[in-house]
């Protein structure tokens, strides 16, 4: 291969991941995925239902950012790390929403996967399981 072209396809595939490395950055900027929004850590609600078998803790996160508020369930076997002592009510917090679960990182950088519920009146709905008077 002539040394022209040689010079020419280097500066073709250098152009190509530029014009890529913008495109992540962009996405990330407009919030896709993997892109977390600060909000505010409203409360930590147990929700422990005593016929759950092999759970540890059950629990709702509350996150407010600006009008919008979230609902984060979790739900804890004897196996898994529980990391709500790392979160401070009151504080701000971290999340993103990835299709039906929201992601809550930690003051320590861990993250917490929540199964994303939605307020009926006064009640939690997630998945199909139904608290009331949260």
């Amino acid at each position: 291969m002539p040394n022209h072209f040689r010079g020419l396809l280097w500066a073709t595939l250098f152009a190509c991941a530029a014009v890529a490395t913008h495109a992540q950055q962009d996405s990330a900027a407009k919030g896709g995925k993997g892109y977390f929004h600060s909000g505010t850590l409203v409360k930590i609600e147990d929700s422990m239902d005593l016929s759950s078998q092999g759970t540890k803790a059950e629990y709702i996160i509350f996150v407010q950012d600006g009008d919008a508020q979230y609902f984060g369930h979790v739900k804890l076997t004897y196996l898994q790390h529980d990391h709500r002592k790392d979160l401070e009510v009151g504080k701000p917090v971290q999340y993103r929403l990835d299709g039906k679960n929201m992601i809550v990182k930690t003051s320590k950088g861990d993250e917490i996967k929540t199964r994303l519920c939605a307020r009926q009146e006064n009640c939690v709905k997630c998945g199909s399981v139904m608290m009331c008077g949260i």
